[in-house]
């Protein structure tokens, strides 16, 4: 599955006809970046109609995590804290240590304008799934917070 997905992209950034176009009207890939060591693993799709943001966040409070969007970039900002096992023994190595703890910022730069007030963002079972409706007229630009809603 991860295969299909990673030659589709590619895909889409060396399509022939993506070059001949007008310099104002190439598509421009979606920018992410990650402003902090910590980087929740994320995928980024669009559709016709919306762009998709879902991002693993298990063990996130919702009091530790904001969602928004400025300026055409949907920020993620928020923090996991580290498990409080860690403290309860005397650790003398680890073997393997994947999981990042701590504060982290994520930034992307969306390729299309964006209904700044039908942004969803849910947050179910460690992970947030943010939903961003595309227009086709300019909107005025600002900051709007997207309320994310926490379901068990």
């Amino acid at each position: 599955m991860m295969a299909r997905s990673k030659v589709k992209i590619a895909e889409e950034f060396s399509r022939p006809e993506a070059a001949r176009l007008p310099e104002g009207m190439r598509k421009h890939p979606i920018l992410f970046y990650a402003e902090t060591n910590f980087s929740p693993p994320t995928d980024v799709w669009e559709t016709r109609e919306e762009i998709r943001v879902v991002m693993e966040l298990a063990h996130v409070s919702p009091e530790n995590l904001t969602v928004y969007y400025q300026d055409g970039f949907l920020y993620v900002n928020g923090m996991r804290p580290e498990p409080g096992v860690y403290a309860l023994q005397e650790i003398t190595r680890f073997y393997q240590k994947e999981i990042d703890y701590g504060e982290f910022r994520v930034k992307i730069k969306m390729n299309s304008r964006i209904d700044r007030n039908g942004i969803q963002a849910v947050y179910r079972q460690g992970m947030l799934m943010v939903q961003l409706p595309k227009i086709t007229r300019q909107e005025l630009p600002g900051t709007v917070k997207v309320a994310i809603r926490f379901e068990e």
